[in-house]
């Protein structure tokens, strides 16, 4: 192999970081959910006394939904980590759930589906 071919080959597996600034967003869109589901909540609780139970069970339904997208974005940080830029080692968190070290392109496919129809299940309930 010569040098030029080993010094592409290095460029390009240097290339995967540079789907880490994604990760990062993906983690500050993480943290305005959070904002936006305590501003839902406390909206909620603001107008419950006035509220009809339909109002209040969509009104859950908007925190479930809140939760769902919050899971489904962590889905993918952890998934598109493993899979491109480093595997984690379950030696060393042995705390974490498994899915989160675990999560293979084709699992998460099928996670995304199911978090994605429940989602706009939600939005259709609340329409």
């Amino acid at each position: 192999m010569t040098w030029f071919q080993r010094g592409a080959e290095r460029l390009i597996f240097l290339m995967r970081w540079l789907v880490a600034p994604f990760f990062v967003g993906l983690f500050l869109s993480i943290l305005v959910l959070i904002y936006k589901f305590f501003l839902e909540l406390y909206a909620l609780v603001v107008h419950l006394p006035g509220a009809s139970g339909k109002a209040v069970i969509v009104g859950v339904l908007k925190l479930v939904d809140f939760a769902l997208v919050a899971n489904l974005v962590l889905m993918v940080i952890f998934a598109g980590h493993e899979n491109f830029v480093g595997r984690v080692d379950p030696a060393e968190h042995p705390d974490w759930p498994d899915g989160i070290t675990q999560l293979e392109i084709g699992g998460l496919r099928e996670k995304l589906l199911g978090s994605i129809v429940a989602i706009a299940t939600i939005e259709t309930l609340e329409w």
